[in-house]
């Protein structure tokens, strides 16, 4: 019996062709252990098509993985310039993918090499070359640094004004209560009595103290002066 051929990516079986694993880029049976090739960045390895390491990268022409460079912690190619990421303490130099030693972590800027990273980002550690692109972001980021700290001045101050502006109103506001309070406490002594409660003597006696309250004196008036009636006897 004759059976069309199946395009890359699928494998014939009694029932027709049929989708290969996704691990498989061509296959010859239903699962992930019977690829014959694999996709880019993927190594042949008995049937199963397996990803390359953190510290290995994929070589096409021979379609396996093979190691990093031992500066880099991660690459994308052989040797020490095609390097990803970095183990510490090296940092990765972007404009020539490679991982070097910044010569200010290790206190010899004096005898800095060429192959030193001499400007590290203060956030994120990454080298800033010393080439001409280097140069000029180290000027861009000396800019913004500069510029970020002037927009910040404004917003402190205005945080310190707010601030003295909430004390001033509490302040106040207690001012006017405690001046409240006051003028109630006035206006009551002014309305009536008060009399203080009754003291008891050393003897046992009563002592009564005098009332707060003032009340007005009046003279009383002086008593008629009647004439004496005279008796004959």
């Amino acid at each position: 019996e004759c059976h069309p051929e199946c395009p890359q990516g699928f494998y014939q079986s009694s029932s027709g062709c049929r989708h290969c694993h996704h691990y498989c880029r061509e296959c010859d049976g239903s699962g992930p252990l019977h690829c014959k090739s694999c996709p880019p960045g993927f190594m042949l390895d008995g049937g199963l098509c397996m990803e390359c390491l953190g510290s290995q990268f994929y070589d096409a022409s021979s379609g396996t993985c093979k190691a990093c460079d031992g500066s880099c912690r991660t690459c994308s190619g052989p040797g020490q310039f095609s390097c990803t990421g970095c183990s510490r303490p090296l940092r990765l130099d972007r404009l020539n993918n490679q991982c070097v030693t910044c010569c200010a972590e290790r206190g010899v800027t004096g005898n800095a090499t060429a192959a030193d990273c001499c400007h590290c980002h203060p956030e994120t550690g990454e080298c800033i070359n010393s080439s001409v692109a280097g140069k000029r972001r180290i000027a861009e980021w000396g800019a913004l640094h500069t510029e970020e700290s002037e927009r910040a001045l404004p917003s402190v101050a205005m945080t310190v004004i707010a601030v003295c502006a909430a004390a001033a109103t509490i302040f106040f506001v207690v001012l006017m209560v405690l001046q409240s309070r006051s003028s109630r406490e006035v206006r009551a002594r002014s309305r009536g009595a008060l009399y203080s409660p009754l003291a008891y003597t050393d003897d046992g006696d009563v002592a009564v103290l005098a009332s707060r309250t003032a009340f007005p004196v009046h003279d009383d008036p002086e008593p008629e002066q009647h004439p004496l009636l005279e008796h004959s006897t």
